[in-house]
C-alpha cells in the first residue's frame, strides 16, 4: 500500500489525505540539515498558530493582531504572544470573546476594540497590551450590517437597526443627529427617500474640497447628506434626498469614499442590486462640476429638473395674521432664472395637492440695475402685487428647468407684516 500523508488544503481550513509520492512532488520537502536548525526557538505546541475557521469576517488590525468574527464570537490572533511562526495569522484556542448577538463590525479606537452587533455595542478593552473581557459600551444600539457604518477621524457615523442615524464619539457617547428627518428614516414603503431597510443601508463619510459630509444611502434609490451648517450659524443640516439615475434603472447601490490617487478622494456609487439592471451598470463618481447624469463627460448626459421645498415657516403667532406681499430670491446667473412656488397654510407631505406657482416676478430690487452675475427675483404672492395674502404659515419651493447648468440658490426672503386677528 502506498504511503499517505495528511496535508492542509490551500485555504488552510481542511485536512485532507494524499499519497506520499504526490505530496513529495507538489508539497514542501524539508531538505534543511539538522545542523542548521535553531534548537533554541520554542515551537508552537499549544495551537497558538491555528488558522482561522471557515466564515471569518469583519477583519481588522488592532494591538499587533488580526481580529475577526464568526457569528456571535470575536477572535483575535496570537500576535506577539506566538512563540514562533507567524503570530499575525494564527489564533490560539482561548483568544475569543462571545457576544449575545451576531457581530457586524469591529472598529479599533483608543479605548479598545468596539464590537458592533445586531443589538448592542460592546468594547474589548486592554491594559498595557493585556486583553480584557468585553463589556457593554452602548446598549440598545444595533448595527444591521458592515456597510451601515463609516469612520471620520474619532467620529463614527452609523445607521442603526431601529432606523436611527447616529454620530458616535467613543469618548463622549452618541448623538441622534438623524432626528430632524427621523420621520423619513422610519419608513420602508418603496418610495425614494422613504425606503429604509436597515440591512440594505450604506453610510459613507466623504470630503473633497468644499464638498463634504455624511452620506446615508438606502442602497437602492439615493441618499441624504448631513453637513455642518456654515458659519456664522452652528449645528447640522440635512440636504433633500438625492435620487440617483432613476430613469436608467441603475439606481444607487453601494457607496464608498475611495482614495483613487494619493490625496484624491471620490465618492463612488455602484448600481442597485435590484431594478431594471439587476445590479449591472457603471460605477459612478460624485462631481460638483457635473451638470448632467449618465454621460461620458460632465455635460453631455441627461438633464434633469432640480428642486427643493423649504419650511413650513410660521409667519404669525396665535392671535396674529401674517400679510405676505412677496418672496425674493438670489441665485447664481448660470442658467435660466428659477421657478418659485408657495403652499399657504398647508404642509407637505400631509397635503396632497400641488404648489401654487408664482408666475409674476420682476428684478429685485426693482429700482436698481439688474446684476449680471446674480438673479435677483421678486415674486408677488398675489396676482395684484399691491395686495397681500393673509396666512399663518407657508412652505416655499424653488425649482430649475432641466438644463446643463450649475444652478445655486444663495438666499431667499419672505416679505410682509402681521396684524392682530379680527
Amino acid at each position: 500500500m502506498a504511503a499517505l500523508s495528511n496535508c492542509w488544503s490551500n485555504d488552510g481550513n481542511t485536512i485532507w489525505t494524499v499519497p506520499l509520492v504526490q505530496y513529495l512532488q507538489y508539497g514542501y520537502v524539508d531538505d534543511t540539515p539538522d545542523t542548521q536548525l535553531d534548537e533554541l526557538i520554542q515551537g508552537a505546541v499549544a495551537q497558538e498558530n491555528t488558522p482561522p475557521l471557515p466564515g471569518a469576517v469583519n477583519l481588522t488590525y488592532h494591538l499587533n493582531r488580526l481580529w475577526y468574527s464568526i457569528g456571535n464570537t470575536v477572535y483575535y490572533t496570537s500576535g506577539p504572544n506566538a512563540p514562533s511562526g507567524n503570530g499575525i495569522n494564527g489564533t490560539a484556542p482561548g483568544n475569543i470573546d462571545t457576544m449575545i448577538s451576531r457581530v457586524t463590525r469591529l472598529v479599533p479606537v483608543s479605548q479598545g476594540l468596539l464590537v458592533f452587533t445586531l443589538s448592542d455595542v460592546y468594547i474589548i478593552p486592554d491594559n498595557n497590551g493585556t486583553i480584557l473581557d468585553g463589556r457593554p459600551y452602548l446598549p440598545g444600539v444595533g448595527l444591521p450590517s458592515y456597510n451601515a457604518l463609516d469612520v471620520n477621524g474619532t467620529l463614527i457615523g452609523l445607521f442603526s437597526t431601529d432606523h436611527q442615524f447616529l454620530i458616535f464619539n467613543p469618548a463622549n457617547g452618541a448623538d441622534h443627529v438623524g432626528h430632524p428627518i427621523a420621520d423619513q428614516f422610519r419608513l420602508d414603503n418603496g418610495n425614494p427617500g422613504q425606503d429604509w431597510n436597515p440591512s440594505s443601508v450604506y453610510v459613507a463619510w466623504y470630503a473633497n474640497g468644499e464638498d463634504m459630509g455624511w452620506f446615508a444611502s438606502d442602497g437602492l434609490n439615493g441618499w441624504y447628506r448631513l453637513v455642518a451648517t456654515p458659519a456664522p450659524e452652528q449645528g447640522l443640516a440635512w440636504s433633500p434626498f438625492a435620487t440617483i439615475l432613476p430613469g436608467t434603472g441603475q439606481g444607487c447601490g453601494a457607496i464608498k469614499a475611495v482614495e483613487v490617487s494619493p490625496g484624491n478622494h471620490l465618492l463612488l456609487t455602484g448600481p442597485a442590486p435590484s431594478g431594471g439592471t439587476s445590479g449591472v451598470g457603471s460605477i459612478l463618481a460624485r462631481n460638483l462640476n457635473a451638470t448632467t447624469d449618465g454621460g461620458t463627460t460632465l455635460i453631455n448626459g441627461t438633464t434633469y429638473p432640480a428642486y427643493a421645498v423649504f419650511g413650513s415657516y410660521v409667519c404669525a403667532q396665535p392671535g396674529q395674521v401674517a400679510n405676505i406681499q412677496f418672496v425674493t430670491t438670489d441665485s447664481v446667473a448660470t442658467g435660466t432664472p428659477l421657478i418659485l412656488g408657495v403652499l399657504l397654510d398647508e404642509a407637505l407631505p400631509y397635503f396632497t395637492g400641488s404648489m401654487r406657482i408664482l408666475k409674476r416676478w420682476e428684478s429685485d430690487p426693482p429700482n436698481l440695475k439688474p446684476s449680471k452675475s446674480i438673479y435677483g427675483q421678486r415674486f408677488y404672492v398675489s396676482e395684484d402685487h399691491e395686495e397681500c395674502e393673509s396666512v399663518r404659515h407657508m412652505q416655499v419651493m424653488v425649482q430649475w428647468a432641466p438644463e446643463s447648468a450649475i444652478n445655486e440658490l444663495l438666499s431667499f426672503t419672505i416679505y410682509g407684516s402681521f396684524t392682530p386677528e379680527d
